[in-house]
């Protein structure tokens, strides 16, 4: 959040702060200060909605547009900076003596060379603030930023339940494997090791298929199966939490709370204590 929203968060409370503060700017530089400051809370509703997509689904408009809109911020708040510091200076004088006149008329003149100077940098930041707002209705940033997003579908899902038939020369290699299967003994109800078989190619040539297969002929012979899908950038909580929906789904379905991993593996552990398992991962 706080990278797509650059400093926006703290930018606006100090744009609030030239308005209502004790900076005390002139009326029509208040104006114009008010003003910037509607335009990018707007934006700021804008780069919320944006904040909420995940990274991998941006648009590449919404990308772009986003990170104008943060690189302005940061230069925006530099210039706020530099005007409440300009204020600051100007603050103190002594009033009661020949030395305070002068030095409050010097900073009365100051005052209002410093406001016709933050005329100018908000005229300048206007310009480019309307400029990305321009682009945010061009490109239509809200809508685009508000689509539900798409759900990515693991593509191994449909090996899960595709049908043999619906692929050609699967029967070999699906013989072959039992046969490995049947050799190493990993059918037999006495074996005390894990035995690994391992399924490799490349995407699409029904590997995920061919396992499930095997599976279905083979788990009679095995006191559970698990079927377990695994992504490059693997969620661990969620691979432990199916783990167990596929071993024990009524006792599951009664967990309220959110475990933590040592207690996903603790149950695991527990259900699987004394059984022949075969697992497809």
């Amino acid at each position: 959040m706080h990278i797509v929203m650059g400093a926006m968060n703290t930018l606006l409370p100090k744009l609030a702060e030239l308005v209502v503060g004790e900076y005390k700017p002139q009326k029509g530089v208040k104006g114009e200060i008010q003003e910037l400051q509607e335009e990018l809370t707007s934006m700021t509703a804008a780069l919320r909605k944006v904040a909420e997509v995940p990274p991998d689904q941006f648009d590449e408009q919404v990308k772009i547009w986003a990170s104008d809109v943060r690189e302005l911020s940061y230069d925006i708040e530099d210039e706020v900076d530099t005007f409440r510091l300009r204020c600051k200076e100007h603050e103190h004088t002594e009033p009661f003596s020949l030395k305070g006149l002068i030095g409050k008329a010097t900073d009365l003149y100051k005052k209002a060379k410093t406001n016709h100077q933050i005329h100018n940098v908000i005229k300048d930041i206007m310009d480019q603030v309307n400029k990305v707002a321009e682009r945010r209705d061009r490109y239509n940033i809200d809508n685009i930023a508000a689509r539900p997003t798409m759900v990515t579908v693991d593509p191994r899902l449909e090996g899960m339940y595709r049908k043999a038939t619906e692929l050609v020369g699967i029967g070999k290699p699906k013989k072959e494997l039992a046969k490995r299967l049947l050799e190493q003994e990993c059918l037999s109800p006495s074996r005390q090791q894990s035995n690994i078989i391992s399924i490799v190619g490349f995407g699409g040539l029904g590997k995920t298929t061919l396992a499930n297969l095997l599976l279905q002929d083979f788990k009679e012979n095995f006191d559970c199966h698990i079927f377990v899908s695994v992504s490059l950038n693997p969620d661990i909580m969620r691979i432990f939490k199916n783990i167990l929906l596929q071993l024990d789904y009524k006792k599951c379905l009664l967990i309220d709370e959110p475990w933590e991993m040592k207690q996903h593996i603790d149950k695991i552990i527990e259900l699987l204590r004394d059984k022949s398992l075969w697992y497809t991962i």
